[in-house]
């Protein structure tokens, strides 16, 4: 408790130049003896903590604990891919409301939250969802699918590929007859089954290769689905690894993808 309390009156000197006890006690609207108590006894109960501590929160949100909060909170939120503040607080296991506070500046962030996010994206996670798996891709109605059987014969392995995928995130790569990779894409928005499945209908436009990365228009505009003849799929966490993994993948075999872009490594 020493160290607590210590460290209590050295932010109220450091922070707000209050050392004398009437003035602390002025400010933090309890008695001069009370102060001289707490510097004394070394104790203090629940209650007065919270009403000791009260009139910091509320300083501290004026002197920019709130943005400052906020923009941790933010880059927790980008750093594991979550969208909503729920989400942080479930990961986190802590209440709605206790990441609202932190994001008002009504309480200060914890370190050891902020921790425990740093400590799951110290390292790449990744997982093989499918790897060279067969497919046979054709657009009955127009739209283009994920066939795993011969055109005309049922596809029922199709939906255990797409289960695999389904709800994940990351890079998916579509290889020709001869496995020879001809596009790699990212799912980091969308989740894998749609955007793998989406892509089969893009146009093969251009092709790049040597340093200088030179478009060719080919003759005929196949699509993707008229080349494709084998998936990989991978999960990757955390999300925001996805963009540098697959500009990478992308770099490294730019002779022969038909990947209209090349991606920057971040």
């Amino acid at each position: 408790m020493a160290n607590v309390l210590d460290g209590y009156f050295g932010f109220l000197k450091s922070e707000f130049d209050l050392s004398k006890q009437s003035e602390i006690g002025k400010f933090l609207s309890v008695t001069q003896s009370r102060i001289a108590q707490l510097k004394d006894n070394r104790s203090i109960n629940a209650r007065l903590w919270r009403k000791l501590l009260t009139p910091i929160f509320r300083k501290g949100r004026e002197q920019g604990i709130s943005e400052s909060n906020k923009r941790v909170l933010d880059f927790m939120k980008a750093q594991m891919g979550f969208a909503q503040d729920g989400q942080l607080s479930k990961f986190l296991s802590v209440t709605n409301p206790a990441v609202s506070q932190w994001r008002n500046g009504i309480a200060l962030l914890p370190i050891g939250q902020f921790q425990k996010v740093l400590k799951s994206i110290e390292g790449i996670k990744l997982v093989t969802l499918v790897e060279m798996e067969p497919i046979y891709p054709d657009k009955p109605g127009g739209k283009w699918y994920l066939h795993t059987s011969e055109q005309g014969k049922p596809s029922q392995k199709r939906d255990k590929i797409i289960e695999k995928m389904r709800g994940k995130r990351g890079i998916y790569c579509y290889f020709d007859s001869l496995g020879r990779p001809t596009y790699f894409g990212k799912a980091d928005k969308m989740s894998l089954e749609h955007e793998a499945e989406n892509r089969l209908g893009a146009e093969v436009s251009h092709i790049r290769y040597h340093r200088n990365f030179k478009k060719f228009k080919s003759v005929n505009n196949p699509r993707q689905g008229e080349l494709a003849r084998f998936l990989s799929a991978y999960e990757i966490n955390p999300r925001s690894a996805i963009s540098t993994i697959e500009a990478l993948m992308i770099r490294g075999s730019a002779n022969i993808l038909f990947n209209k872009r090349l991606e920057k490594i971040k």
